[in-house]
């Protein structure tokens, strides 16, 4: 039954019940059989008891109701349907009343250590639970760290130490594959300046500026944008020869011409540009 739907939602019933009728056919034996002092009959339904209160863990409501209403009819069948005789009767009423009361004792025994075990498995799932969201978060907080460590706060692109990595790591893959490696770096000009005239603040948004025109063209899951540090950049471009390196630095330089940052105090030009470097390498 406890394999069915309906069978699981009445399944504490359907025990009781089973209780009651392995009870009720112990004393239809004793109601239809000859009586003979050799028959003990009512043993077996003490048996039945024991089975009921413990092996069957049912809850103490459901097994005493079950037990008690057997025990009650024990003396109706006894003596309505027998000819036992009293002494008899008083004897048998003896371990049967005292076995029902010492398998109540073990029944609500049973069920107390049940009812703490689950409920210690309860807190403990829990606090599982609880562990396991600290963790989580934990993860997803050192994830944004190493995040964090590896992006520059400023302008928002890589940071010089994920650039030093990602630079070796292209190196070694490259060496490995036997394709050359590009890098692209440079500064922006007369940056000092450009500072000096229009001040700190607008030298920030100007780097910000040319860090996402620089980053606008590493389109590759493989290429890097990094600030290197102060006014300079870099691009790491793997699997990419001279022509198209040059090709990119162009286009990096055209960029950031395009935004039209204007830097009156340049000898180079009236809006902020870019001095750029190509090195191409086969590791």
């Amino acid at each position: 039954m406890s394999y069915l739907p309906w069978g699981k939602r009445h399944l504490e019933f359907l025990t009781t019940l089973w209780f009651m009728v392995a009870g009720l056919g112990i004393l239809v034996m004793i109601a239809v059989l000859p009586y003979n002092t050799g028959r003990t009959y009512y043993a077996g339904l003490i048996m039945v008891l024991i089975a009921g209160y413990t092996w069957l863990r049912v809850r103490l409501v459901w097994a005493a109701s079950a037990g008690w209403t057997l025990v009650i009819a024990y003396q109706v069948v006894a003596i309505g349907m027998t000819e036992m005789s009293a002494d008899v009767i008083i004897s048998n009423n003896f371990f049967l009343v005292g076995s029902n009361v010492l398998c109540m004792l073990a029944c609500h025994s049973i069920e107390r250590y049940a009812r703490r075990d689950f409920l210690k498995a309860r807190l403990l799932f829990d606090e599982q639970k609880v562990v396991a969201n600290t963790n989580a978060k934990l993860a997803s907080a050192n994830e944004e760290l190493e995040k964090l460590a590896r992006v520059d706060g400023l302008t928002g692109i890589a940071n010089r130490r994920e650039f030093d990595g990602r630079l070796d790591a292209e190196w070694r893959r490259m060496g490995r594959e036997g394709k050359p490696l590009a890098l692209i770096m440079g500064d922006v000009d007369h940056f000092k300046r450009y500072n000096d005239t229009y001040g700190h603040q607008a030298g920030d948004i100007c780097l910000v500026q040319v860090a996402q025109a620089i980053a606008g063209l590493a389109r590759r899951p493989t290429d890097l944008a990094a600030r290197y540090g102060g006014e300079e950049f870099a691009l790491i471009l793997a699997d990419t020869d001279g022509k198209g390196a040059s090709f990119v630095a162009q286009a990096v330089c055209d960029g950031v011409r395009r935004l039209e940052i204007p830097h009156c105090d340049s000898s180079a030009s009236e809006h902020v540009t870019l001095s750029l470097g190509v090195a191409v390498v086969l590791p």
